[in-house]
């Protein structure tokens, strides 16, 4: 004999196992925990796309870097040659004094080692 009970939509028999439905605190877990994994999933993603990207900034910083250590070298080449070109003509000490005085002219005048046209 079957009888049957109407309830949101299905037919339920007397001999079929009744699911329980899941607490309200269940389901609030479970949507916790999927939206924790599709925040995961879109930063794995954000990362993977920019990926080429900071890879090709960190390339041009290295570049950067490398250009900035070779200046310091190359300055630091500069004065050491102009301290012993100098040292031939004066003292050591008053050529090391016309060099720091020749560095801190280039800082400090307005135009650095540029000749303006008409000067």
């Amino acid at each position: 004999m079957r009888r049957g009970r109407r309830g949101f939509g299905r037919t339920v028999s007397v001999g079929e196992p009744i699911e329980p439905q899941p607490t309200r605190e269940a389901l609030a877990g479970e949507l916790a925990h999927q939206l924790s994994l599709l925040v995961r999933k879109d930063l794995e993603l954000a990362a993977v796309q920019r990926a080429p990207e900071l890879r090709r900034l960190a390339i041009e910083i290295a570049a950067a870097l490398a250009a900035a250590v070779a200046l310091f070298l190359t300055l630091g080449a500069l004065s050491w040659a102009a301290f012993q070109g100098l040292a031939v003509a004066f003292e050591p000490w008053t050529a090391a004094l016309i060099v720091a005085a020749a560095w801190t002219g280039s800082r400090y005048s307005p135009s650095g080692w540029t000749i303006r046209a008409g000067s």
